[in-house]
C-alpha cells in the first residue's frame, strides 16, 4: 500500500507542473544521463595507436592469434586492414611479430596483374611483373613449410635471343629465416619445388640459404657443403641429448635448477665394404675327367764307318756297332670340379656415428639442500650428485667403451635480481608519461559535465522549480504562514489557528511553495487543495470579524 501510495503521490505532482516543466525535466534528466553514459565509455575506452595498417585478411589472422597468446589487447578497424593495440604496447608487439615473421603480405604473387593497366604496357614490363609474381607465389608456398617463417625467392630467368652465341641456363637463390630445425631434406625439397615452377631451371641451380648465412642446400653440397652440414648434424645431435636429459632432470629438480651443455663428435665419413665366404662344408660334385696313357719305345744310335766304300754308287756301307736304348711309359690323371656354395656382402654406409659423448651438467646447491634438508651433509650431496649422474648417462645413452664422458657438479647458482631489476620503468614519471593522453582527455569531459551542469541544468532547475521567497512581516512562503499574504495591519488570529490544525500533506506544502506570490492564487490553490481546513478558516473569522477588521 505504500508504494502505491508513494506512485500516486508521485503521479499527482508531476501532472502540477504542468507540460512545459515535465519536458525541460525530461531534457535535463535525458542530457545528465547521456553525458555521464558518454563520459564512462570514453574514459573506459582504452586509447589505442596503429599497429600494422594495409594488412590482407590471411595477416590480420595470424597477427590477433599470435597477440591473443601473448596477452595483448588488439582491435582491428572499420576496414578490415589495420590493426590497433593499447598504447605503450605497440614495440611489444612489434617485437614480438617480427620473431614470429609477422605481417607476410609483402610479396605479392599473381595480383599483380590486377593492378596493371591494359594501355602503355610493354613485353619488358609484362615479363618483369611475371617474374616478380612467380617469386611471390614460390615465397607464398615455401612459407607453408614446417618450421620456416619468411622466405624470399631470387629467380635469374634465362633470356633466348637470335643474337647469343651460347645458351643461358635459369638459376634461382632462395633465403630462409627458420623458426626450428630446418634439415638438409627440407632444403632439397624447396630446390625441388622451384626448380619445378620454373620453365628450364634444373635442381642442381637452386641454392638455400638461411638468414644467419648458413647454406642448407647447393650444386657443390659433396664439397664445399660436408663441413657445414656436418657442424649442423652435430649441433642437432647435441641438441636432441640435451632434450633428452632435461626431460628426465625437470620432474627431478626443476626446470631452473640445473643447465645442461652437449658437445657432441660425429663421423660422417662414407664407407663401402664388399665381402665374399666360400663354404668349404658344402661342396658338391660338378664333373669327373679321367685320362690314361701307355706307350713304348726303341732307340738305336748306330754311325756308319768312314771309308773308300762310301763314294762307291750303290753300294751299302756296313755300319759300325752304335748305342740302343729302349722307353715304356704309363700315365693317368684325374680331375674333379665341386661346386661350393659362397656369400656375397656388400655394405654402404651414408649415415653418422658417434665417436664421442662431452656432458657437462651443473646443478643448483640450493635446491639440493632444500631436498635433502636443512644442513644437508657433503656425503649426502655427493650421493644425490651420483644419482643425478646415473639418470644423465641413461638418458644420454652414454657408452665407456666409446671414450664418452659425463660431468656432474652442484654449485651455488647466481641470482639474476640484478638483470631484472635494470629492466624496470621509471616508476610514476613513466606511468604518467604513458596516459598522459587519458588524463587530458578525462579532464576535457569532466570540464564539459561542469559546464553542462552549470549553463544547462541549473537554469532548467530554475525553470522548473522558483526559488523560494524570504519570509518577511508582508510576505512569507510557508504554507502555514499563508495568511500573512493577505493585506491586513496584523496577523490574523485565524491563521494562527489554521497552522493549530493537524498537519498538512507533504505534497500540499510543495504545492503552495510552487504558486506564485499573489494572495489571491495562493488562497485559491488552498481552498481548491484543502476545503476542509479552508472552512474552518473562514468559520473562525465570522466568529469573530472584529479580529480581522483593518
Amino acid at each position: 500500500m505504500q508504494v502505491l501510495e508513494f506512485f500516486r503521490t508521485l503521479g499527482t505532482s508531476l501532472l502540477g507542473l504542468g507540460i512545459r516543466r515535465l519536458v525541460a525535466l525530461g531534457l535535463a534528466g535525458v542530457s545528465v544521463f547521456a553525458l555521464v553514459g558518454v563520459s564512462s565509455y570514453l574514459l573506459s575506452r582504452p586509447e589505442r595507436e596503429v599497429l600494422y595498417s594495409g594488412l590482407d585478411a590471411q595477416d590480420i589472422t595470424r597477427i590477433g592469434s599470435e597477440l591473443s597468446d601473448a596477452g595483448i589487447s588488439f582491435d582491428v578497424s572499420a576496414t578490415g586492414d589495420t590493426v590497433v593495440v593499447s598504447r605503450g604496447y605497440a614495440a611489444k608487439a612489434r617485437m614480438l611479430l617480427a620473431q614470429r615473421g609477422l605481417p607476410r603480405s609483402g610479396t605479392a604473387g599473381y595480383e599483380l596483374f590486377d593492378k596493371m593497366g591494359s594501355i602503355g604496357l610493354t613485353s619488358f614490363m609484362q615479363q618483369v611483373t611475371k617474374v616478380r609474381a612467380l617469386e611471390g607465389e614460390l615465397a607464398r608456398t615455401i612459407q607453408l613449410m614446417e618450421g620456416i617463417k619468411t622466405a624470399r625467392v631470387h629467380l635469374a630467368m634465362r633470356t633466348d635471343s637470335v643474337l647469343r652465341s651460347g645458351k643461358e641456363t635459369a638459376a634461382a637463390s632462395v633465403v630462409i629465416r627458420k623458426d626450428g630445425d630446418v634439415g638438409t631434406g627440407s632444403a632439397n625439397a624447396i630446390r625441388h619445388l622451384v626448380a619445378a615452377a620454373v620453365p628450364g631451371l634444373a635442381v642442381d641451380q637452386v641454392t638455400v640459404m638461411s638468414t644467419d648465412g648458413a647454406l642448407l642446400s647447393s650444386s657443390d653440397d659433396s664439397l664445399s657443403a660436408a663441413p657445414e652440414k656436418l657442424i649442423d648434424l652435430e649441433r642437432v645431435v647435441s641438441a636432441d641429448v640435451e632434450r633428452n636429459i632435461a626431460r628426465t632432470l625437470t620432474p627431478y629438480l626443476g626446470l631452473d635448477n640445473f643447465r645442461i651443455s652437449v658437445a657432441a663428435k660425429l663421423n660422417a665419413d662414407h664407407t663401402q665394404i664388399s665381402e665374399t665366404v666360400f663354404d668349404p662344408n658344402s661342396r658338391v660334385e660338378r664333373s669327373i675327367r679321367s685320362v690314361k696313357e701307355s706307350g713304348e719305345a726303341e732307340n738305336a744310335n748306330a754311325a756308319q764307318a768312314v771309308s773308300v766304300d762310301q763314294n762307291i754308287p750303290q753300294e751299302d756301307t756296313a755300319k759300325a756297332n752304335g748305342d740302343s736304348s729302349k722307353e715304356k711309359k704309363d700315365r693317368r690323371e684325374e680331375l674333379t670340379n665341386f661346386e661350393i656354395n659362397s656369400k656375397s656382402t656388400a655394405t654402404s654406409s651414408e649415415g653418422y656415428q658417434i665417436e664421442a659423448l662431452s656432458i657437462a651438467v651443473v646443478v643448483n646447491r640450493a635446491q639440493l639442500s632444500k631436498t635433502l634438508g636443512d644442513t644437508p651433509s657433503s656425503d649426502a650431496i655427493t650421493s644425490i650428485v651420483g644419482e643425478i649422474e646415473q639418470l644423465v648417462r641413461s638418458a644420454a645413452g652414454v657408452k665407456d667403451a666409446r671414450g664418452d664422458q659425463v660431468t656432474v657438479t652442484s654449485v651455488d647458482f647466481v641470482s639474476d635480481d640484478m638483470n631484472t631489476g635494470a629492466a624496470e620503468g621509471n616508476g610514476l614519471t613513466e606511468v604518467l608519461r604513458e596516459n598522459l593522453g587519458t588524463l587530458i582527455n578525462a579532464g576535457a569531459l569532466l570540464l564539459v559535465a561542469l559546464l553542462v551542469l552549470l549553463l544547462g541544468l541549473r537554469p532548467a532547475l530554475k525553470l522548473i522549480v522558483p526559488p523560494a521567497v524570504t519570509s518577511s512581516p508582508d510576505n512569507n512562503v510557508g504554507f502555514a504562514d499563508v495568511g500573512n499574504t493577505v493585506p491586513l495591519a496584523a496577523r490574523p488570529e485565524g491563521l494562527d489557528s489554521f497552522e493549530a490544525l493537524p498537519t498538512a500533506d507533504p505534497l500540499l506544502e510543495d504545492l503552495a511553495r510552487e504558486v506564485s506570490n499573489s494572495p489571491r492564487d495562493r488562497l485559491t490553490k488552498i481552498v481548491e487543495l484543502d476545503p476542509d481546513r479552508a472552512a474552518e478558516v473562514l468559520r473562525q473569522w465570522l466568529n469573530d470579524p472584529a479580529r480581522f477588521a483593518t
